[in-house]
């Protein structure tokens, strides 16, 4: 049985300086002509890429979290104290906070109750429905931190 050796990909000699060229004549480390059409202040410069691709620490955030407070608020209610362990949410209380946000054929019920459940907010317990809602949801200690702070800010 003969074994197959994996091919080395080396260019012979009187080749070899097309492969040493390669890199400095791809066309994407060639710089461009500027035309009328793109002027030199339309180009992205290295900064402003780098900054576009990394977080910032300024940028507000997004407004599912900033509503998160809120809704876990209406979601565990005025009957229920935020402080009282192992508190469980059923499916129709957490619907019923989210119903001011409804509208037809909207994925914005779903979000939230990922977001939720994804920062760790609510803790889904028994099965899944079709939809990926389960029957009923406990409320974490970061849940309840939260509400906390949203109900007596300090």
């Amino acid at each position: 049985m003969s074994t197959t050796r994996k091919p080395a990909f080396r260019l012979p000699e009187h080749l070899r300086r097309l492969r040493q060229g390669a890199a400095e004549d791809a066309p994407s480390s060639r710089e461009r002509p500027s035309t009328s059409r793109t002027p030199t202040a339309d180009k992205p410069s290295p900064s402003r890429t780098s900054a576009k691709n990394a977080p910032s620490e300024s940028s507000p955030p997004d407004r599912i979290t900033s509503l998160l407070p809120s809704l876990l608020a209406a979601m565990i209610g005025d009957t229920r104290p935020a402080d009282s362990a192992g508190l469980l949410l059923r499916q129709e209380d957490v619907l019923a906070a989210l119903a001011p946000y409804h509208r037809p054929k909207s994925r914005f019920e779903m979000l939230v109750i990922r977001k939720l459940v994804g920062e760790g907010y609510l803790k889904p317990r028994g099965a899944r429905d079709k939809h990926g809602f389960s029957g009923v949801y406990e409320v974490t200690p970061k849940g309840r931190d939260l509400v906390r702070k949203h109900v007596r800010p300090g």
